[in-house]
Order: C-alpha cells, then sequence, then structure tokens
C-alpha cells in the first residue's frame, strides 16, 4: 500500500458526496454524517456522553447537532408519569 498522507477537507468532500449522489441521494455532506451519528446517538444514549465520544466538551454543542424531530420530544413528555394530586402528601401540595 502507497501512503500518501492525510486526506484534505475537500477531497473528504468530494468522496462522500460522490459517492452519496452514487447511492442516489443529493446534497450530502461529511458534516451531515456527523449530525446523523449524533443524532442516532442521543436516542440511546445521555448527552455527557455523546459529547465526549465526539469531542465536544459541552453537552450544549452536542445539542445543536441534535436533528431529531419535534414529535421525539412529545413522545418523551408523554412517557412521564404524574401522580394523582390524591396520592400526593397534605404538606406538599400549596
Amino acid at each position: 500500500m502507497v501512503e500518501h498522507g492525510h486526506l484534505s477537507a475537500h477531497q473528504i468532500w468530494k468522496t462522500v458526496s460522490g459517492r452519496a449522489r452514487e447511492a442516489g441521494f443529493e446534497n450530502i455532506a461529511p458534516h451531515d454524517m456527523r449530525r446523523f451519528v449524533i443524532s442516532t446517538l442521543l436516542e440511546t444514549t445521555d448527552p455527557v456522553m455523546v459529547a465526549q465520544i465526539v469531542g465536544h466538551k459541552r453537552p450544549t454543542t452536542t445539542a445543536k447537532y441534535d436533528r431529531r424531530p419535534a414529535r421525539r420530544q412529545r413522545q418523551a413528555v408523554a412517557t412521564i408519569s404524574m401522580p394523582r394530586l390524591a396520592n400526593l402528601r397534605p404538606d406538599l401540595i400549596r
């Protein structure tokens, strides 16, 4: 194998976008792959761990990559089970 050194950012872009076109996808760039990986990881992994995996210093940076639809947020909220008011201790009700 001949070693040619690192690929340039332009060569990576050409390779990724060319392969995407071959697969029937248009307008795919290397950064789209990063967004996809981060959003996929966020489905099952907490944001702090995902930030560490992808090399972000802050989970808030990782959150900016999250491309999950709003429907996923609604589904997440729907999993919250609220206790009935009658079951709460009287001293906790204001």
